[in-house]
C-alpha cells in the first residue's frame, strides 16, 4: 500500500516539472527547422514536451524508465531539430535515479549522458564562431559538469522496500515447491 502524498509535496514536485518545462521552452527560442530541411509546425515540440516532461512526476517510482524516456527524448530532440536542446528533464530524471539506485548504476547512466550532450554540443558549435572542435569539447564538458554537479546532489541512495524506485526493483517470487 502506498502512502497518500499531502497536497504541498504534490504541488513541488508539479512545480519543479513545470519549471523544467519552463526552462527548457524558453531556452528553445521557437526555432523549428529541421536537420535535413523543412520545418515543424510550431506546437509539436511544445506539446511533445509536456506529454513527455509529465512523466517526470512518476520519477520517483519509476527513476529509470522515466530517465531512459528523457534520455531518447532529449537525443531524438537534438537529432531532429538542433536547435532545440531539451536538457531540464535529463537532469531532474538523472537526480531521481541518482537517489535511489545504487551509485555504480547511476554512474552509468551518468556516462550515458555524453550521448545527447555530445549531439548538443555538436548543434552548438556547428552555429558558433571560432574554432569549431575547441567549441565542441568546450561545450561537451560543460554538460558533462552540470551533469555531474546533479548526480552527487541526490545524496546517498535509499533501498528500503516501498522507498523510492522501489516500483522498479519488483521481481516474480520463484515458488517453492512443497
Amino acid at each position: 500500500m502506498t502512502a497518500r502524498r499531502r497536497p504541498l509535496e504534490v504541488a513541488l514536485r508539479v512545480a519543479v516539472v513545470g519549471l523544467a518545462l519552463v526552462v527548457d521552452l524558453i531556452i528553445w527560442n521557437e526555432e523549428r527547422q529541421l536537420r535535413g530541411g523543412g520545418h515543424l509546425p510550431f506546437v509539436v515540440i511544445p506539446v511533445l514536451t509536456v506529454v513527455v516532461y509529465s512523466t517526470l512526476l512518476l520519477r520517483g517510482r519509476y527513476p529509470r524508465s522515466v530517465l531512459a524516456l528523457q534520455w531518447a527524448f532529449a537525443l531524438a530532440s537534438s537529432l531532429l531539430v538542433p536547435q532545440f536542446q531539451p536538457v531540464a528533464g535529463l537532469l531532474l530524471a538523472l537526480h531521481a535515479v541518482a537517489s535511489c539506485r545504487p551509485p555504480r548504476e547511476s554512474a552509468l547512466w551518468l556516462a550515458s549522458l555524453a550521448v545527447p550532450f555530445g549531439v548538443q554540443s555538436y548543434n552548438t558549435s556547428v552555429v558558433s564562431t571560432g574554432d569549431q572542435e575547441r567549441n565542441f569539447a568546450f561545450l561537451l564538458l560543460l554538460w558533462l559538469l552540470i551533469g555531474l554537479a546533479v548526480w552527487p546532489s541526490a545524496g546517498c541512495p535509499t533501498r528500503r522496500p516501498g522507498g523510492p524506485g522501489a516500483s522498479e526493483n519488483l521481481r516474480p517470487q520463484s515458488r517453492r515447491r512443497p
